[in-house]
């Protein structure tokens, strides 16, 4: 089987800042050749704070900021953010599952 180069990097995570975490050295290196990349991030980012005076909606945008701005640093083409809230993507999931049933 011939060796077969992507055109197109789609990195699908659950949480802003999971796509860094996990494949930011192959999405800088897919870019610098060229292969434009995409971010879905599936939750809004509205927890996982130590500051308890922090709302959920006002820490999503700051979570949306600083995922906008690594994705910039990387060479991403878009970030685009489901918005689904942090803790409830599992009940989504779980429904688009029962579609498929």
């Amino acid at each position: 089987m011939e060796n077969v180069e992507p055109i197109y990097c789609l990195v699908v995570s659950p949480h802003p800042d999971d796509a860094e975490f996990g494949v930011a050295g192959s999405v800088a290196k897919w870019v610098r050749e060229g292969k434009p990349c995409v971010y879905v991030s599936c939750t809004s980012g509205d927890k996982g704070t130590s500051d308890p005076d922090l709302k959920p909606p006002v820490l999503a945008k700051i979570r949306e900021k600083e995922q906008q701005a690594a994705a910039k640093i990387l060479g991403v083409r878009e970030v685009v953010f489901y918005g689904c809230p942090t803790r409830v993507l599992k009940i989504h999931l779980n429904s688009a599952r029962n579609w498929y049933a």
